[in-house]
């Protein structure tokens, strides 16, 4: 058994172990993050059509008052997003609009061998290099939160959980 005047002193030390975790874990998000659009609230996204991989026309990506907006982007050689891209099946669609963007791909012949690798259900759209730089997109998957005025709210990179991208749009 150990001694009940210690746990005290435990405690603290677990408290400032997972201050300093918690600390490590901003300074690593915003490093990732400081490059990419603002999400202060002062960026607004014009609306936009893009291309569906199925080819069956366009899709006009745009303000839906009541729902925000989950933008995500990525590209088919990317390994993270071969992780993380089944995690936006757990968006609630009925309560956040979510847009798959495919970049930097050498034709839809490879997007589409992607979405047939990881069983992805959700529509892909294609996107090209303007809008890439419209988000300034630096690394891949980039999520992108927008409210339902297409105000940007929220960004992110890398890999997220199910549960991280349900908090993002809530």
């Amino acid at each position: 058994m150990s001694d009940p005047s210690t746990l005290p002193k435990r405690l603290i030390g677990w408290g400032r172990d997972i201050l300093i975790f918690a600390a490590i874990v901003w300074v690593i998000n915003w490093w990732q993050t400081k490059d990419m659009l603002s999400d202060a609230g002062d960026i607004s996204i014009p609306s936009m059509q893009l291309a569906r991989l199925d080819g069956s026309g366009v899709t006009a990506i745009s303000p839906n008052t009541g729902k925000p907006t989950l933008v995500y982007f990525f590209a088919p050689w990317c390994s993270v997003c071969r992780l993380s891209i089944n995690n936006l099946d757990y968006v609630d669609q009925t309560e956040t609009n979510v847009y798959v963007i495919a970049l930097d791909y050498d034709d839809a012949n490879e997007v589409q061998t992607f979405v047939d690798e990881v069983g992805l259900k959700l529509p892909v759209h294609m996107g090209h290099e303007r809008l890439k730089q419209l988000f300034q997109i630096k690394a891949y998957p980039s999520y992108f939160v927008l409210d339902n005025n297409f105000t940007l709210v929220d960004r992110t990179l890398g890999y997220s959980t199910a549960l991280g991208l349900k908090a993002r749009t809530l």
